[in-house]
């Protein structure tokens, strides 16, 4: 196969990122793993040879935070013509040195970027604008999602050819 028939045929990039449905229980579950890796940190720290008892509660504090629901949310590359249409349509503000305005740039590109499953609608940026402004996502899960929107259209993906 040609490099053009490579470069053709590969999929939009994109990355999956995890949005938890229950806070509650993952601050309950983030909260018990830290108090158990507390625990084994002192135990070790007071020359405690059988950390038998601490290490199964990290273990399982580990799997109780693993269980918490989360949604993956896909976030999709743009074709680069678009991308570069989203930065010129929301400039940064007079004075600025930042690249884009983020208020009116976030929600458009995320109405873009997101990629809801086959049966539901994509959220559009006025959606994205209400999502802003409530609790329905915290600032940093606002932001992953933007973050890896960005990372997917404005960056050169890391190639590991390994040791050679």
């Amino acid at each position: 196969m040609s490099l053009f028939e490579d470069l053709l045929g590969r999929p939009p990039a994109t990355e999956e990122v995890p949005i938890v449905l229950d806070r509650a229980a993952h601050t309950a579950a983030q909260r018990r793993l830290d108090a158990a890796a507390q625990a084994l940190q002192l135990a070790v720290e007071r020359g405690e040879f059988d950390t038998a008892a601490e290490r199964a509660e990290v273990q399982a504090a580990r799997l109780a935070l693993a269980e918490v629901p989360r949604r993956m949310v896909t976030v999709q590359a743009l074709i680069p013509a678009r991308w570069q249409e989203l930065v010129d349509e929301h400039p940064a503000p007079p004075g600025s040195d930042a690249m884009w305005d983020v208020k009116s740039f976030r929600p458009a590109v995320l109405a873009e970027c997101v990629v809801p499953p086959d049966d539901e609608p994509r959220i559009s940026v006025a959606q994205w604008r209400q999502i802003e402004v409530t609790q329905a996502l915290s600032a940093g899960e606002l932001n992953a999602l933007f973050v890896a929107a960005v990372n997917l259209n404005a960056s050169v993906p890391r190639v590991s050819l390994g040791k050679g």
